[in-house]
């Protein structure tokens, strides 16, 4: 998972090798792993669902992130359901000053 690979990375500049004793394949398993006490857990914060019984830590000093994105079929792109949410896709770009790249028949294209 893209969550795995920025924290691996952030744990190697680090010099931090963690004893790795499972892996589990959907935040929701780790999840519900954690929380009958397996181990401990990592997924974005974003992705992150409170329960009385977790907690959640923050890793300071990493600058790990992931990238998301959005997607259609190219003969959908002017339907009007997909511009509407590529509109919001593009406000949310100029609000956090980021670019998300869309791709459509193999080509790179901004919104």
């Amino acid at each position: 998972s893209t969550t795995r690979k920025a924290l691996e990375e952030a744990l190697e500049q680090a010099r931090v090798a963690p004893r790795v004793l499972m892996e589990i394949g959907s935040r929701e398993a780790i999840r519900e792993a954690v929380i009958k006490g397996v181990g401990i857990g990592a997924v974005s914060e974003i992705e992150y669902i409170p329960d009385p019984a977790l907690c959640m830590l923050r890793v300071r000093d990493a600058d790990m992130y992931t990238h998301a994105h959005v997607v259609c079929l190219e003969e959908r792109r002017g339907a009007r359901l997909v511009e509407a949410f590529l509109g919001i896709v593009a406000d949310l770009q100029r609000d956090t000053s980021t670019r998300l790249p869309l791709r459509a028949s193999g080509k790179r294209r901004r919104v």
